[in-house]
Formats: C-alpha cells, structure tokens, sequence
C-alpha cells in the first residue's frame, strides 16, 4: 500500500482478515473458480470494501501468496528445512487453487511493471539466501555463487514441479523434489 495513507489498527486488523479469509477461499475454492465477491461476502464486506484495502485486484493476489509464504515458513524448523520444505510441497496439493494463483502470478510477474514482479524478485533472492547460509551451516565450503547456482536450481525444480501438477494432478511435486535430491544433490542437501 505505497501510496496510501497507513491503515488505523482497526484497519488494519480488517486487511489481516481479508487476507486469512482470501488465503482460506482460494485454497478451497481454486484460482479460476474464486471470485473476490467471495472473499468480500466471507468478510462481511462489499467487494469496493474489499479493494479499499488494496492498491488494485493484483495486489490483492500478491498480498495472498505473500501470507501464504509467511503460514509455510512458520512450518519449517532450523534443524530439518529440507525435510520440511518437502512437507510444505506436499501440503500444497491439498491446495490447488494456491498453487494456481502461484503459477499463474509468477508468469504475470515477468512484466517487469507488473505487481507481482516485485514479490518474486524478493521472493527468490531471499529463498536463494537462506539456502545459501543453510548450505554454509551444513559445512559447504564452495564459492558462494556456486551455492547460489544450486538454490536457484533447487527453487526451479520446485517450482517447475509445481507448474506441471497443474496440468497433471497425479504428479507427486513432493516425491519428485525429493528423488532429484537424493539422485543429484551433493550430499548438503539432503532431507535430513
């Protein structure tokens, strides 16, 4: 919300409900099959209610994966991130609609003007830190950038899997990511 003013707590307080509300609805209802008329009824609230909250509808989208982020990393503990982060893939076949809005996101963020492109850039330059520092932890004494080139490696492969589940719901994103671990990886990246 760059250009408004900032929210009263009350206000604030209602966007944080928004957003559990439309996390909530997508994972249940799916991307396609979401109407933020939805989200706005769930929330007692008109759908302009709703935008007022919001810079535009696709910020409103953004601010979803965002939250979606922030409840995944809460799952993952320092001393089995891998492990965990597999759970996380899993879990997320239990909701497409997520995974859609994800996807979808991620291939409206290649505008560089777009909402979402903001989002990922951070998203992956974080993700590409912290397995970074992980691999730093587990003794990997590589050059930095060679571990950069394995974390974005890591974070395609994952979201590559997820790209495919769409179309193929069979597709088990969890055991794929964890087979290329087991078959490719260097030994630091293991599932604990």
């Amino acid at each position: 919300m760059s250009d408004r003013s900032p929210l009263s707590p009350k206000g604030t307080r209602q966007r944080e409900k928004i957003l559990t509300v439309a996390l909530e609805v997508f994972a249940d209802e799916g991307y396609r099959g979401t109407s933020l008329r939805t989200v706005a009824a769930r929330c007692e609230l008109s759908l302009a209610g709703v935008m007022h909250y919001f810079e535009s509808r696709e910020d409103l989208l953004v601010q979803i994966l965002q939250r979606r982020d922030e409840v995944d990393a809460a799952t993952i503990s320092a001393e089995h991130p891998i492990r965990d982060f597999i759970a996380v893939l899993e879990a997320n076949t239990t909701r497409p609609g997520l995974v859609e809005l994800f996807v979808t996101m991620s291939a409206a963020a290649s505008s560089p003007d777009h909402p979402a492109a903001a989002y990922f850039r951070e998203r992956y330059a974080r993700i590409v830190d912290e397995l970074c520092e992980f691999l730093d932890q587990r003794g990997d004494t590589r050059p930095l950038a060679d571990r950069a080139r394995d974390a974005r490696a890591l974070i395609a492969l994952a979201d590559g899997l997820q790209q495919q589940w769409v179309t193929n719901r069979t597709l088990s994103i969890a055991d794929e990511f964890a087979y290329a671990l087991a078959t490719h990886s260097n030994g630091f990246l293991r599932a604990d």
